[in-house]
């Protein structure tokens, strides 16, 4: 028999699944829209675009590795696997 948390579980991840599919969608709209019209689309000037897109990239790609470096030893140390 299921318990009330594994029901949850069960009917939340479609909720999840369309939502993360949904913005996807958008990101991708939105990506094709730029390469349509260009630079402009985002309403930014000539000099300071690439500063913005690296600048995000960065910040993004730092955050997930924060994800990362939570998680990992977290899910080592309830397997058994940390020998510390």
């Amino acid at each position: 028999m299921a318990t009330l948390t594994q029901k949850r579980k069960d009917i939340a991840s479609p909720v999840w699944l369309l939502l993360a599919a949904s913005l996807t969608l958008l990101g991708i709209a939105a990506y094709v829209v730029q390469l349509r019209q260009g630079i402009g689309a985002t309403h930014l000037s000539n000099v300071s675009p690439w500063g913005v897109y690296i600048a995000g990239f960065i910040f993004f790609m730092g955050l997930s590795n924060v994800g990362v470096f939570f998680s990992v030893p977290k899910s080592q140390i309830r397997r058994g696997d940390c020998h510390c």
